[in-house]
């Protein structure tokens, strides 16, 4: 039978397999999800997982229409397992985020052309439902910079977030939701979603 594993280059013997595996302790979104990180979203009637060459880099973004309450989310499964911990030492969240609204009329979409999308932000333990203390709105922040295509990017302190209890501390939460806090339609574009540390 034949087998995969690995093994040291120069005398082949087995490498001891690192339990429970690999993250991206940096990257969640560059042009796709980054290693260990899952995407998906509830509640939208649209979701285009990467659409080729729109991110203000060039690269993909991911693109949905959001229902009241619909989120877009990115979580690592089981993440507060030793090694893992993905939001251990970060200091900030950064992101690039756009509408993909076409209209700009504020009665039809929560999320106007051209404008900052002020979505809620939230971070929790995916398994245990846990909350950080705290739920952030990417309209109460400036943008850090901008780029064609009306982009906005904003860097969003960790602290903001509060997690600062046992069952929500940094090393016990595993996923970040972009969720529609209005009874409109949120349409939006995401790219870049990063942890800084």
């Amino acid at each position: 039978m034949l087998q995969f594993r690995a093994v040291d280059c120069d005398s082949g013997a087995p490498l001891p397999t690192y339990v429970p595996g690999y993250i991206s302790k940096t990257d969640i979104y560059q042009d796709g999800t980054k290693p260990g990180w899952n995407w998906f979203t509830y509640s939208a009637s649209y979701q285009q997982y990467a659409v080729p060459g729109i991110a203000p880099d060039g690269a993909a973004a991911t693109c949905v229409q959001l229902a009241q309450e619909g989120g877009l989310s990115f979580a690592v499964v089981q993440g507060t397992a030793e090694g893992l911990q993905p939001f251990t030492g970060v200091t900030a969240v950064e992101v690039w985020l756009k509408s993909d609204a076409q209209i700009t009329d504020i009665t039809l979409t929560s999320t106007p052309q051209g404008q900052l999308p002020n979505m809620k932000v939230f971070i929790y333990n995916f398994e245990t439902k846990n909350y950080c203390n705290r739920d952030l709105r990417t309209g109460n922040y400036t943008p850090t910079a901008t780029a064609p295509g009306d982009w906005f990017q904003l860097t969003m302190p960790f602290a903001d977030f509060s997690c600062d209890y046992d069952g929500a501390l940094p090393t016990q939460v595993d996923r970040i939701d972009f969720q529609n806090p209005t009874d409109l339609p949120a349409l939006i574009c995401l790219a870049g979603l990063r942890l800084l540390r």
